[in-house]
């Protein structure tokens, strides 16, 4: 039997989480041995499967489609094409609107996907794959050999209306209805979890397994690699700068605590900006809390330990949860 475990193609500073989650899967892939099973992996991305140190075998579909999109490829005439631009711009100034098409597909994003796709059924077909584990979104699944998928949540669904998740509604939507349809096996990691996937997308009870999130080896303290800044006692939020993050609240609650209450007190934030910084300094500005609230941005993980080890409490009141609690 052949088993491929198939990585997204996802950046540190970009998916904080998702990217955790995908470098300790990958150590645990690496360390997989079984007689009666050969393990592979396939990257989104030649970059990562080049990097990826393992004994297994590895794919790129980066370079799946290159290959593919070289046998499909039709020759193009960029001087045809920009004729037919032109003369759509003229007919525009006389109120006509015609619709071209560029002769290379590739151009065109759903396309593209759709070559993914292909390009993925073929490199499945070519190695005799017989079941492919997904550790997170796909927009291009094999779905004509069984496959397990993990699934985490359905923030869009749990805050429909939210303004961070009205042009992913559609397409989340399409992704999970066919994904969890198909699916061998759906994973996630709490009861919230499973009784969500049992709402929204009616999996039965027995094709979900709960696998809860394992808990890292805690490193040695490192009090060096603290800021100097920090002096005296702090609430921690670790998250990036989303909306539904929800860090007004704490903001709100700050405010009170040491203009009303006179308590000596901090807020210690880290995480990437996701769109939403901007608002949340503001608010700082707004309320004068420049001097108790201390954004470190995306810091590293051995300063991730160091906060958690001396704050006074964690608190994290996120929209959305609980299996994106820290």
């Amino acid at each position: 039997m052949k088993v491929c475990f198939y990585f997204n193609d996802y950046k540190k500073h970009n998916e904080t989480g998702t990217f955790i989650f995908f470098e300790e899967a990958k150590q645990y892939v690496q360390n997989l041995n079984s007689h009666d099973i050969t393990f592979s992996a396939a990257f989104e991305s030649s970059l990562n499967a080049d990097s990826f140190n393992a004994d297994l075998e590895k794919h790129s579909l980066e370079r799946e489609v290159i290959a593919l999109q070289e046998k499909t490829k039709r020759p193009v005439s960029k001087f045809r094409f920009r004729i037919g631009s032109f003369l759509q711009k003229f007919l525009t100034f006389f109120y006509l609107k015609i619709e071209i098409e560029h002769p290379d597909r590739s151009s065109d994003y759903d396309h593209y996907l759709t070559l993914k796709t292909t390009a993925f059924e073929n490199l499945v077909r070519r190695e005799n794959i017989d079941l492919v584990v997904y550790l997170h979104y796909f927009y291009f699944p094999s779905l004509h050999i069984p496959y397990i998928l993990f699934a985490w949540d359905f923030a869009h669904r749990n805050i429909v209306g939210h303004l961070e998740f009205l042009n992913e509604f559609d397409w989340r939507e399409r992704i999970f209805k066919e994904a969890l349809t198909k699916a061998y096996k759906v994973v996630t990691c709490n009861q919230a979890g499973k009784l969500e996937l049992m709402r929204y997308a009616q999996v039965p009870d027995e094709r979900i397994a709960i696998i809860p999130f394992s808990h890292p080896v805690v490193p040695p303290s490192k009090p060096d690699s603290l800021p100097e800044k920090l002096k005296g006692p702090y609430i921690f939020l670790p998250a990036g700068f989303w909306a539904h993050k929800n860090h007004i609240v704490l903001i709100k609650a700050l405010n009170h605590l040491v203009k009303v209450r006179g308590i000596d007190l901090n807020l210690v934030l880290v995480g990437n900006d996701r769109g939403n910084l901007d608002y949340i300094q503001n608010q700082v500005i707004r309320f004068n809390l420049e001097s108790n609230v201390h954004n470190l941005g995306f810091v590293d993980r051995e300063v991730v330990w160091e906060l958690y080890r001396n704050a006074r409490m964690l608190v994290f009141p996120s929209l959305l949860g609980p299996n994106n609690l820290p």
